[in-house]
């Protein structure tokens, strides 16, 4: 099992969009096929997304597309029955509709 913490993500997103700057030719430091430009790429395939740590983001990619809703807010005129401690009568981004809800993922998982 492979856990992603908030700071990797966020660090893997960095380095991928060093690479794709630098292939897009959009960065001023990094040239395709310069030396700069292999460093890049190892960083991002061997430190921070190797293949178990590509696998799981898709596995959470992959459940997050499959989710199924756990419960639904039905709103007419921004009135609800049962509010939230998020949004309170009134508050309800459509005025008629449905709303779904999602149970958060778990912060760990095995594969």
């Amino acid at each position: 099992m492979t856990t992603i913490t908030r700071e990797q993500a966020l660090k893997i997103i960095e380095a991928a969009d060093e690479v794709i700057s630098a292939l897009a030719g959009t960065n001023e430091d990094v040239h395709p096929g310069s030396d700069n430009m292999l460093r890049l790429w190892d960083d991002l395939n061997d430190r921070y997304a190797p293949p178990e740590v590509v696998r799981e983001l898709a596995r959470i990619a992959l459940a997050s597309l499959e989710a199924k809703p756990i419960g639904a807010f039905h709103i007419a005129e921004q009135q609800v029955d049962g509010t939230s401690d998020y949004l309170k009568d009134g508050e309800w981004p459509i005025d008629n509709g449905t709303i779904e809800v999602y149970a958060a993922p778990s912060s760990a998982s095995s594969t």
